[in-house]
C-alpha cells in the first residue's frame, strides 16, 4: 500500500492513503518547519529563489506591522543567503540579494527597538555594498543600497541620541551627521550624472528634509 503526505496552508495536515482521507494530524511545529527548511538550503544551495520569496514575505509581513514574523521571515532569508554565500563566494546576485534582506532585517529590528542589533544588521549592509564597491564590480544597484542602508542608520544613530546623555548623545548626532552625507553625496552625485535623476532627486530632498528635522529638533532641545 502506497501512502503520500499532503499539506495544506492551515494548522493540519492529513494523510492520503489509495485517495481517501483517513486520519487528520496536527501541523509541523514552527521548530520542525524551520529545519525542514535549513535542510532545503542546504540540499539546494544554489537556489536562491526560496529566499526571496521570504524576503518578499517578511516585506509583506513589515507593512502589516506583523514585526515577529516579519522577523523570523528575514533571519531565515539571511540565513539562506549566507549559507549559499558561503559555498560560492562569487554569487554577487545573491550578495545584492543580502543587501536588500539585511536592510529590510534593520529597518524591522529597529522598529521592535532592537537598537543594537539594527545596528549589526545596518552595518553589515553597508560593509558588503562597500566591499563590492571596493573590488570593482558595484554598479548603482550597491550605491543605492549603500545610500539606503546609511539613511537608515542615521535614522538609528538620531534615535539612539534621543535616548542617550551628555558625550554618548554627542557621538550618536555626530555619527548620524555622517550618514547623512554619505547618503546625501551618492544621490547628489547620481542627479549631476544624470543618473536615474528623478528617484536620485527624490531621494536627495527626502535626505535634506530629515536632515532639517533632525537639526530643527536638536536646536529646540538645547
Amino acid at each position: 500500500m502506497r501512502a503520500g503526505r499532503e499539506m495544506p496552508l492551515d494548522d493540519t495536515c492529513e494523510i492520503r492513503v489509495e485517495n481517501m482521507w483517513i486520519i487528520h494530524h496536527p501541523a509541523p511545529k514552527q521548530s520542525v518547519l524551520k529545519r525542514n527548511f535549513r535542510a532545503r538550503v542546504r540540499e539546494s544551495i544554489h537556489d536562491g529563489h526560496l529566499a526571496n520569496t521570504r524576503l518578499g514575505h517578511a516585506v509583506a509581513l513589515t507593512q502589516l506591522h506583523s514585526f515577529k514574523a516579519a522577523l523570523a521571515e528575514l533571519n531565515e532569508t539571511v540565513f539562506a543567503q549566507r549559507e549559499i554565500l558561503e559555498r560560492d563566494p562569487e554569487r554577487q546576485v545573491v550578495e545584492q540579494d543580502l543587501l536588500d534582506a539585511l536592510l529590510a532585517l534593520g529597518k524591522v529590528q529597529m522598529a521592535t527597538g532592537d537598537y543594537d542589533a539594527a545596528t549589526r544588521s545596518l552595518s553589515e549592509c553597508i560593509a558588503i555594498a562597500r566591499k563590492i564597491s571596493s573590488v570593482g564590480k558595484a554598479g548603482l544597484y550597491e550605491e543605492r543600497y549603500l545610500a539606503l542602508a546609511n539613511f537608515v542608520m542615521r535614522d538609528l544613530g538620531a534615535e539612539l541620541a534621543t535616548r542617550a546623555h551628555g558625550a554618548e548623545a554627542a557621538r550618536y548626532r555626530s555619527e548620524a551627521g555622517s550618514h547623512y552625507a554619505d547618503a546625501l553625496a551618492i544621490w547628489s552625485r547620481w542627479r549631476s550624472e544624470n543618473l536615474a535623476k528623478a528617484y536620485a532627486s527624490r531621494e536627495e530632498q527626502a535626505v535634506q528634509r530629515s536632515k532639517a528635522a533632525l537639526e530643527q529638533t536638536l536646536t529646540v532641545n538645547h
